[in-house]
């Protein structure tokens, strides 16, 4: 279709086009920061509004983001940091290893 039609119809959520539940999940912070683009948010909308376990997911998202944000900050330890730099740096030589395996 070309023109204004093919324009309509590619914002349709069907076929090919319809995103999968693991899309709209990688797609989610997008969403909740609103970075989408209106074909995709039009499709991210859709697909919430029919698939239950989506839409539970992105509530329960949204909810722990508000929760989070709420929290008064506080900065680490300098103690903590370097406990956590060891074990990220550790776990990603395990999983370098283990990827050419």
């Amino acid at each position: 279709m070309n023109g204004m039609a093919g324009k309509l119809w590619d914002l349709l959520p069907f076929g090919s086009k319809d995103l999968s539940c693991v899309k709209l999940r990688q797609m989610s912070s997008d969403f909740l920061e609103g970075t989408l683009g209106p074909k995709d948010m039009w499709k991210f909308s859709y697909h919430t509004e029919r698939c239950k376990g989506c839409g539970t997911f992105v509530s329960s998202l949204r909810a722990t983001i508000q929760t989070l944000n709420s929290l008064p900050s506080q900065n680490a330890s300098e103690d903590l940091k370097q406990r956590l730099m060891k074990q990220f740096s550790e776990d990603t030589k395990d999983t370098t290893h283990n990827a050419g395996s």
